[in-house]
């Protein structure tokens, strides 16, 4: 992929990348513990390189891992004793990937791949996420709970770093000034373009949108990355348009996103464009699309038969296990 990608999964977690640099790890580093018994994943790391995590992980269970060349961020986290694909989820959080094949057939059944799509790489977002199951406060815990942190006063807001200005942009927010948020919305870092966008939509929903098209068509890729995210959380009639648009960029990280953002739009309309993703050029990007689409009602299950057409021997195998899958959630619902 020619792009490197800026947000994951969202304004929240851009917030907690964007003041998770005030959360000092702890210093000890125990190692890597990976452990697959009985068709159950366990994992224990400390601030682990994820492409390390997956590859004993891929060792143990026999899946395969294509994208691994793209991750640069690190892990800490710890779970016991879940199923496959709820540990790959829990690895997996903050992270773009698809997942070809049952894994609960891995080691002796179907063969299963994952895919990761696309790799945060901004130097100024967090490189570590945090994932616990024993009911400890994680991270973005820490960074999104309690009481809205004060904006700085040791400088002007441009002359902050970024984790700094994240802080003064969200209590600025906190304090009704909003011209101050709108300022934000151009600064160079994308961690503080989404806080100025997530604060701008908590208190007009209409105009941050009208902000995120703007951006989603800004010449500074950064920017636009940052509004096709944002008009993802925004279910606006306006936002088709332009993630359609954006499904016509020549950059993959771009038309990566705006698939993503579509699957935040509950429109007719965007299950349409989310149709026209099969026929991307990247077979990432079709995966996409194509899990998008299973579970938007009986149009998107019509696009699904239509990929059981295609030259495409992976969308073909991939359709039809979803159409399986979708029939089966909604016998289990009757």
């Amino acid at each position: 992929m020619d792009t490197v990608s800026v947000l994951r999964t969202g304004w929240c977690w851009a917030i907690v990348f964007a003041l998770s640099v005030l959360v000092s790890p702890a210093s000890a580093q125990p190692p890597l513990v990976v452990e697959w018994k009985a068709q159950r994943l366990s994992v224990s790391a400390e601030r682990a390189p994820l492409a390390q995590v997956l590859q004993e992980v891929a060792r143990q269970t026999g899946i395969e891992v294509d994208g691994l060349q793209g991750l640069q961020q690190r892990v800490s986290v710890r779970f016991a004793n879940l199923p496959l694909r709820d540990g790959l989820a829990k690895l997996l959080a903050h992270q773009d990937y698809a997942m070809l094949g049952d894994p609960s057939s891995a080691q002796g059944g179907e063969p299963v791949t994952l895919v990761i799509l696309g790799r945060p790489a901004s130097s100024a977002v967090a490189e570590e996420q945090r994932t616990e199951t024993d009911g400890a406060r994680t991270v973005d815990q820490v960074a999104l709970s309690g009481a809205a942190p004060t904006a700085p006063e040791s400088a002007p807001l441009a002359e902050q770093d970024p984790a700094e200005r994240a802080a003064a942009v969200y209590a600025l927010a906190n304090e009704g000034d909003l011209d101050a948020v709108r300022k934000a919305l151009l600064d160079p870092d994308p961690g503080v373009q989404a806080i100025a966008l997530q604060a701008l939509a908590e208190r007009d929903p209409r105009e941050a949108a009208r902000m995120a098209v703007d951006a989603s068509r800004s010449d500074d890729l950064s920017r636009r990355l940052t509004g096709l995210f944002a008009l993802g959380q925004l279910d606006d009639s306006i936002a088709v348009p332009a993630l359609e648009h954006a499904l016509a960029d020549a950059d993959e990280g771009v038309r990566e996103y705006a698939v993503q953002s579509l699957r935040g739009q509950s429109s007719p309309e965007a299950t349409s464009v989310l149709s026209r993703a099969l026929q991307d050029p990247s077979p990432a990007i079709r995966m996409l699309a194509l899990e998008a689409l299973a579970y938007r009602g009986g149009d998107g299950r019509a696009y699904l038969r239509s990929a059981m057409q295609s030259q495409d021997s992976l969308l073909r195998a991939r359709a039809a296990q979803l159409l399986q899958q979708v029939s089966a959630d909604e016998g289990d619902r009757e």
